[in-house]
């Protein structure tokens, strides 16, 4: 029998067991040992202390396995991580080791940070800690220089061990990943954070894989272990990749929770992936090739162990006096405890925290404690704080795409039913314990047997001997069973699930052997084997060169298997048809002997049917020039078999190389078939296959069939009782690669008998090419206008898509073969949009007959006819401004008024109609007049600035003042204030002496009307982006006419319920006199401004942070509060028995104080808020350039990338939010990394015609402008503006992968 022994180094004890080579634990042993804890945050042990236990423990498990050392074959270490062990010259230990829950090196940490946090995730792959290893030297370095100058090597905890059994100076990838020094992703030491950490690389030991042999034991230790120099050390793994291999944690989307002193969520990953910010631990795993996350509380066991020593004498004496464990004793008093433990909160920071919350500062606390908690309260508290926070890693987990359907627990912790139960309760999920308690010491164990050879791998030793824990399983079912009763039915279903295992492997080979058909043979004609012949070797002589045209695809001498079983087919087939079998019997025997039983399912597919031959197929016939050009006619039976409609396929192929022209041009016609030769054919349907695009650079893109064409065709004969007889004639044109083009003609031809025949060899492959065709209507895509743009020299062609365009493309045909640019897509949920531009501008498209076929990937296409329409006056998704884009604006401002932001002022102007009493009605029409006026004013004025500032050079939107956090800041401030006057708390007026001096000047109230006006273009502002967009996009990017019309458009929508009152004043009366509901209106105006302040809020924080948007809210308040003091003390004074002068005298003082203070917390906030917003805007000005570099783009679509253009402006939101929210998201970040996606981030805050060209170009004049170029599409397909990362993925995902 050959053992193995797992060492487990942990922070209070070393234990270690001695397995046999069928898994099964021998013996077992542990040592205890202390932790120093010099200062607070600070922990050490010795490391003598470590190396004198795992010798000792070692020794005990031999005598107690009562083995003989040379069976014991390999050992394997298992330790704590981030520990820091530094000897001298002679290998003597410098000081007690600082070890990994140590937090002294808060300064260090901040010293390492001025190298960019992103260099430290993307080498380290974590960001770096004050309880890792590489900030722990720099302590040493700065505070003991005199010990730092004698340090000669650098160890971890376990590997100190290891070098005390062998003397080897080493390290394993997953310890090694917790130094912060190891390049993660490589894992190899990275020079660069050496260099930057100034510590030298001969200070450190060799990187090896966990499982790799290290060395052998030392004499010395040999013997006073009792084991043999033979045996051999592996390098282990870390504490936590260990317990992964013995809790089974081995594939892609395992994982495991352990509570030990410290507590951690495992998993484990096939493939490198970037964790956001730091959240988890990324480390390599012991898994050779693999990596794994980890993170959760540092004191969980731990907080246990302070809550019992400080607050639970009493409940260890009771453990003591009944003879339990105190831990069943926590078990029995916390099982009764509410969930929540009756709202009592427990967060287990005792010692700072790593992850999902890094700050080694945080500090545990006790959060609702009342009266009715006592010690059973806390105790549970305790547990679920712990569970808490490892589901907050295990939620991070989920965002990264990595779904945990099943945890297996170990640790101390995982044998509390109550712990457990909370663990699946906040996982969502089973959470099973195992047979094996000691996870890390037997992962190490596993370790050291693949390292001795005893198991062939990991994942093999994994499987046969990890085994979860069914007990608790089987008493649910069956609560009546005795503990032997529920150990026989356990053992039972183990049998049973080890019984499937080994017949699925035995079905697996047997399917495999059996079942799958070989490799199809390579298929070439009898000219490209090669003969051989047997030739003296002949050198060349100097000078001279050898020149080979003959080459052939199947050599009798190739290392080729498949050249090989080519040969040898060849070679039988020439030998059966040598022999002549002379009766109907040997012709039999001749079939079934060809027969390959294991080729059944696939003859006819893969496979020649021996059965039925070729028949059904006709003879190649070639071109009399070039043999490699030919052609053939297939048919899906070998006999007309009574049918009156037979599919085939016309098969044509060149050379290699070569393409066949699909489309006419001026010199050159489209492929020609005629069946007009063929004998008893009534009719032959021909269809036309999906030809390709080959794109050129120049845009003289060509429509080909690369190296061969598939032509589908339905055969009617005229009586199906006769022979049919089928003669095509086929012409096409055929071109090299350098455009040496020819025309050809070839006429294949074929026979079918009468009667009853088969499905012949080739019917599987007719069927694939007739699937392959385009359908003529589909519920999925639908094609709803064909419409002539730019004078009709251009198609839009508006579509209805369910699915998604994997590789979009669209041809179009006309009668007289009118050439078209490649199409520019734009998609936008199920709306496609495709542009085409007619190559020869002479030509007009309007009221003509086109072909379309609209490709979506290899499988999906539509090909109908259509009647091209000119653009109709009111379409608004045109080029040109059009009466549809004018009366769009108009329906655009007039929803504005019912907007949150500018109904309160249209309520209140409408209102204001009953304050007019017996007025004439020539004054209620001069005031909304006034009213329109102003309306129209203001977008006058607004239309000068925004063609002043687009004349200036510079791109502007609508939208850009969004952009102006001061803009945001006052409008802010002035929705605060009309609050308050519909409150009551304030009227809105002008200064007293500006007011009279208009009074004056007009005679009347004229001027208030008219900033009534103003007011409302300047409230409506915020409202205007979900409904103006895209008008006022469309303008802004136009010319200035567009803008002035467009602008006034939306002004006259804005005015249309002032210009009703004005020229239909009779429905003011059915404005109700002034009530009590007036009441309830403010009521609703003050939740609508509400409303509005949210939505500015929500675009501030977009272009800023949260701390920013509290603080304003914060100034707002007071803003709020000094109004309501100021209407306070007018109140109060004018009750009082003052004066009327001295009243005066104290109102403008209050008026004045009030001004002033509120001057300063309007500027006080807008310089806060102005400061935090070019914070942000440095950060993002970084990652984004102002052009669009097309030949890059096409060179890394040519390198098999797919590439995303984001244009986006500083003034634009829907860019910042889906920067924000799609883009940003870490999850979108993992998939453009997994699918080869390059974002380019382009700023279009400064005006660049190449851009708006460009954009035009796909029908965009507007912001945000996402395009996308793969191998697929090449020439760019354009992006939703609003997108859901849902949406987006669907999109990569079906694009780029």
């Amino acid at each position: 029998m050959k053992y193995v022994i797992g060492v487990d180094l942990g922070t209070s004890a070393t234990k270690t067991i001695l397995v046999d080579q069928n898994g099964k634990i021998v013996a077992e042993a542990s040592v205890k040992y202390p932790m120093y804890q010099p200062e607070n945050g600070w922990a050490e042990q010795d490391p003598s202390d470590w190396s004198e236990a795992a010798i000792s423990t070692i020794k005990s498990v031999v005598e107690k396995g009562q083995v003989n050392g040379k069976d014991v074959r390999g050992i394997g270490i298992s330790g704590q991580m981030h520990g820091l062990v530094m000897l001298n010259e002679e290998n003597q230990v410098i000081r007690r080791s600082i070890i990994w829950c140590d937090q002294r090196a808060t300064k260090q940490v901040e010293e390492m940070l001025e190298l960019p946090m992103e260099k430290w995730m993307k080498i380290t792959a974590n960001p770096p800690m004050a309880g890792w290893t590489a900030a722990k030297i720099l302590w040493i370095r700065e505070n003991e220089p005199e010990l730092f100058a004698k340090c000669r090597h650098i160890m971890l905890p376990k590997d100190y061990v290891r070098f005390i059994l062998t003397g080897k100076y080493a390290t394993d990838a997953s310890d090694a990943s917790g130094m912060q020094m190891l390049d993660v992703k490589n894992r190899c030491w990275s020079q660069e954070i050496l260099d930057f950490l100034k510590v030298d690389r001969e200070l450190l030991g060799d990187v090896y894989e966990s499982p790799e042999v290290v060395g052998n034991l030392l004499p010395k230790i040999a013997e006073k272990c009792g084991l043999s120099t033979e045996t051999v050390v592996v390098a282990g793994g870390s504490d936590n990749a260990c317990a992964a291999i013995g809790t089974g944690i081995v594939r892609e989307g395992q994982a495991f929770t352990t509570i030990g002193t410290s507590s951690i969520v495992y998993t484990h990953l096939k493939k490198y992936q970037e964790i956001p910010e730091g959240a988890l631990h990324l480390c390599c795993c012991a898994v050779p090739g693999c990596w794994h996350t980890m993170g959760g509380p540092q004191s969980a066991g731990l907080s246990i162990e302070w809550m019992k020593n400080n607050f639970c004498r009493d409940l260890i004496q009771k453990a003591e006096e009944e003879n339990v464990s105190f831990y069943d004793k926590i078990n029995e008093l916390t099982k009764d405890i509410p969930l929540g433990s009756e709202r009592l909160i427990y967060l287990p920071f005792l010692m700072g925290e790593r992850t999902p919350h890094i700050d080694p500062k945080y500090r545990g606390a006790f959060i609702g404690l009342n009266i009715i908690h006592g010690q059973a309260h806390m105790l549970r508290a305790i547990m679920e704080g712990v569970v808490y926070s490892l589901a907050d890693c295990n939620e991070i987990l989920k965002k990264l795409g990595t779904e945990v359907v099943s945890m297996r627990a170990c640790g101390g912790g995982s044998r509390s039913p109550v712990w457990r139960k909370i663990m699946a309760d906040l996982y969502k999920c089973d959470v099973h314990t195992l047979k094996q308690e000691e996870g890390p010491a037997y992962g190490a164990a596993i370790l050291a047997g693949v390292g001795a050879g005893i198991y062939s791998s990991i994942q093999e030793a994994c499987d046969a001997f990890i085994e979860e824990d069914l007990s608790a399983d089987v008493r649910r079912f069956f609560p009546d069973l005795t503990p032997q009763e529920v150990y026989d039915r356990e053992q039972t279903i183990r049998d049973g699930v080890k019984f499937y295992r080994y017949f699925k492997d035995v079905y697996e080979k047997v399917k495999s052997k059996f079942l799958v058909p070989e490799a199809p043979p390579l298929m070439v004609d009898e000219k490209d084997y090669d003969d051989y012949v047997p030739e003296p070797y002949v050198e060349a002589g100097e000078g001279q060169v050898l020149i080979t045209t003959d080459f052939k695809k199947v050599l009798s001498y190739g290392a080729d298997k498949r050249d090989y079983e080519a040969y040898k087919a060849r070679l039988e087939r020439q030998r059966k048809k040598d022999e002549v079998p002379h009766s109907g019997i040997g012709k039999l025997s001749n079939i079934l002997s060809s027969l390959e039983w294991r080729k059944l399912p696939f003859y006819g597919i893969f496979y020649e049917n021996p059965v039925i031959g070729s028949r059904g197929g006709g003879d190649w016939v070639s071109d009399k020039t070039d043999s490699a050009v030919k052609a053939s006619l297939l048919a899906e039976t070998t006999a007309v078999n009574g049918n009156k409609d037979i599919r085939g396929v016309l098969r044509v192929y060149v050379p290699e190389g070569y393409e066949i022209r699909a489309v006419a041009d001026d010199k050159y016609s489209k492929p020609e078939v005629d069946f007009g030769a063929s004998e008893n054919l009534s009719e032959a349907v021909i269809f036309r296959p999906v030809p390709r695009r080959l794109r050129r650079e120049d845009g003289n893109d060509r429509i080909v069939f690369l190296e061969k064409m598939v032509i589908p065709v339905i055969y009617k004969p005229q009586d199906v009782d006769k022979p049919l007889h089928l003669k095509a004639k086929i012409s096409f044109v055929f071109c090299d690669d350098k455009q040496n083009c020819r025309q050809t003609a070839l006429e294949p031809e074929l026979s079918l008998e009468p009667g009853n025949g088969y499905p012949s060899a080739f019917n599987n492959f007719i069927i694939q090419n007739f699937n392959y065709l385009p359908l003529a209507e589909s519920d999925d895509l639908t094609v709803d206008k064909v419409i002539a743009d730019d004078d009709e020299h251009s198609l839009r062609i508006i579509m209805t898509n369910k699915g998604i365009a994997a590789k979009p493309d669209i041809f179009v045909s006309t009668n007289d073969n009118i050439r078209f640019s490649r199409p520019r897509i734009a998609i936008d949920g199920d709306r496609m949009i495709a542009r085409l531009d007619v190559l020869d501008k002479n030509v007009k498209l309007a009221e003509r007959e086109i072909e379309l076929t609209v490709v979506l990937d290899e499988y999906t296409a539509l090909r109908n006819r259509y009647e091209v329409s000119a653009a109709s006056v009111l379409d608004f998704m045109g080029d040109k401004l059009s009466l549809g884009m004018i009366l769009l604006a108009v329906l655009g401002g007039f929803i504005l008024n019912f907007m949150p932001c500018v109904f309160p002022v249209l309520s209140l102007k409408l209102l204001s109609v009953t304050g007019f009493g017996a007025q004439r009605e020539s004054a209620v029409k001069k005031s909304f007049l006034l009213t329109v006026a102003g309306i129209f004013g203001a977008f006058v004025l607004l239309a000068i600035l925004l063609a002043g500032i687009k004349a200036l050079g510079h791109s502007v939107g609508w939208g850009m003042q969004f952009q102006n956090p001061v803009f945001i800041v006052v409008m802010l401030f002035v929705i605060t204030l009309f609050i308050a006057q519909i409150m009551g708390l304030y009227s809105i007026s002008l200064p007293e002496k500006l007011e009279q001096k208009l009074l004056r000047r007009s005679g009347k109230n004229d001027w208030l009307p008219l900033l009534t006006g103003v007011l409302v273009v300047v409230m409506s502002t915020p409202c205007t982006a979900p409904y103006l967009g895209t008008t006022i996009g469309f303008a802004l990017a136009g010319s200035t006419l567009d803008i002035f019309i467009i602008l006034l458009a939306v002004a006259l929508g804005l005015a249309i319920p002032y210009l009703l009152v004005c020229f239909m004043p009779d429905i003011t009366a059915f404005i109700p006199k002034p009530g009590p509901w007036m009441n309830k209106l403010n009521a609703v105006m003050r939740i609508m401004l509400l409303l509005t302040m949210v939505w500015l809020f929500s675009i501030l924080w977009a272009q800023t942070e949260a701390w920013t948007c509290i603080r304003l809210a914060v100034y707002l308040c007071l803003f709020l509060l000094l109004v309501w003091f100021r209407y306070l003390l007018l109140n109060q004074i004018a009750v009082s028995e003052l004066e009327a002068e001295v009243k005066n005298g104290v109102v403008r003082l209050i008026g004045l104080g009030f001004v002033l203070l509120s001057v300063l917390i309007v500027v006080g906030s807008s310089w806060d808020v102005t400061h935090s917003f070019h914070r942000q805007r440095e950060q993002e000005i970084q990652t984004k350039t102002r052009q669009i570099d097309f030949a890059e783009i096409a060179a890394d679509v040519r390198a098999g990338k797919t590439v995303i253009v984001n244009v986006g402006a500083d003034w634009c939101l829907t860019c910042t939010y889906n920067d924000k929210l799609v883009f940003g998201n870490i999850g979108v970040k993992n998939l453009l990394d997994r699918y080869n996606v390059k974002m380019i981030n382009v700023d279009w805050t400064n005006y660049s015609a190449e851009i708006l060209n460009f954009m035009s170009r796909y029908g965009r004049r507007g912001i945000p402008f996402y395009i996308l170029f793969s191998p697929n599409i090449p020439e760019g397909m354009v992006l939703p503006e609003i997108m859901t990362e849902k949406d987006f993925r669907e999109i990569i995902q079906n694009v780029a992968g």
